[in-house]
């Protein structure tokens, strides 16, 4: 890969980042990290967790103090509540709240707002279309390689 298209998807990141900070701003996120946005999403596609269960998803080096840190901050913002399990009562289930999920939703929303940009750049051209998706899905091969990679400790 050349130097100039490292620096222009760089460029990108960084204006992509930017626009989302803006849009974090103007939904109320902004002082939610990425991983704690990640953990809303996760709660919002599979449904209540216990503490341990939502480790599992996000980085090895995070605690499970820093994972119950994030979810007692949600709960004093109204996002989630926690409840006993159904089978195991010693377990505590965290969920989303009505507004969690009216806050899930609004994630997802300005996700395809900022990725609409992108797709109206590319556009249709049934020539270079086929290039981009292969592309795209060697990049997202080798970043799960890597995410693997960093989950098992190296």
């Amino acid at each position: 890969m050349t130097k100039e298209l490292l620096h222009k998807i760089g460029e990108l990141s960084v204006k992509m980042r930017y626009y989302k900070a803006i849009q974090e701003a103007e939904a109320g996120l902004e002082d939610l990290k990425d991983r704690e946005l990640v953990l809303l999403e996760l709660l919002g596609s599979k449904g209540p967790m216990n503490i341990a269960e939502l480790r599992t998803y996000v980085y090895p080096e995070v605690r499970q103090s820093t994972i119950s840190g994030d979810v007692k901050k949600f709960r004093t913002m109204g996002l989630v509540e926690k409840r006993f399990g159904v089978e195991d009562e010693r377990v505590h289930l965290v969920e989303l709240t009505p507004t969690g999920i009216d806050k899930v939703k609004q994630i997802k929303a300005k996700r395809i707002e900022r990725l609409s940009l992108l797709d109206e750049a590319i556009g249709n051209d049934p020539d270079v279309l086929p290039i981009l998706n292969d592309v795209v899905d060697r990049c997202i091969k080798r970043v799960d390689q890597e995410l693997r990679l960093a989950k098992s400790g190296r």
